[in-house]
């Protein structure tokens, strides 16, 4: 048979890259509820969807570290995390996902509000960019422009949210979603805290 040989150097191998994804909520401030649910929603993507951690961000209006409240030690805010996603030219820009809580009539300074101490306070306001606290566009974490022209798009995913009726600066991120379940609406979407016992067996049999 005559087979056509290709050279070797020509060939190239196809390798799809993953966007990173950036897990928004409350868990920048101490509440059991608000950080489990971002542990919850991490487990799931690496146990799940086989996600890296390295490919997992944690969100908020301030940058902090969490550890002591059994939290993320890098939240990032979202001001540095849009200066990632529009810059990571090889994983960006970034999805989100909203991690759920009481955060759908929670504008910025609501949030503000929350945040345990008076230094916290001023940080949260220097590192405003968006009216709503923890329902951030994902448009706004794409590139300012584009080469060519191109669209490039994201992906955002609302995990079981609850909270007042959305308005005002939080209803652009509901609206543009890809997908949303909401906790008080839905029987058959429910908190997703209940699958904590599932995915910590361990930790929690250690704790015990």
């Amino acid at each position: 048979e005559n087979l056509t040989k290709v050279p070797k150097e020509t060939v190239m191998i196809n390798t799809i890259v993953r966007r990173k994804v950036v897990l928004l909520g409350p868990h920048d401030r101490y509440n059991f509820g608000d950080i489990l649910f971002s542990k919850v929603t991490a487990k799931l993507l690496k146990t799940r969807a086989n996600y890296s951690p390295r490919d997992i961000l944690q969100g908020g209006i301030v940058s902090v570290n969490m550890t002591e409240y059994g939290g993320w030690p890098n939240v990032l805010s979202m001001k540095k995390v849009q200066e990632m996603s529009r810059n990571d030219t090889r994983q960006g820009p970034y999805d989100i996902v909203y991690t759920g809580g009481e955060i759908l009539g929670c504008d910025h300074n609501c949030a503000v509000h929350m945040m345990p101490n008076e230094q916290m306070k001023q940080l949260a306001l220097k590192e405003k960019i968006h009216n709503c606290a923890y329902l951030f566009p994902k448009e706004e974490l794409l590139p300012i422009s584009v080469e060519g022209g191109k669209k490039m798009q994201n992906v955002a995913i609302i995990n079981t949210l609850g909270g007042l009726k959305v308005k005002g600066s939080c209803k652009k991120a509901v609206d543009t979603a890809d997908f949303a379940v909401y906790r008080d609406h839905d029987p058959l979407c429910p908190d997703s805290a209940v699958m904590t016992k599932e995915l910590f067996q361990e930790d929690i049999r250690e704790a015990a």
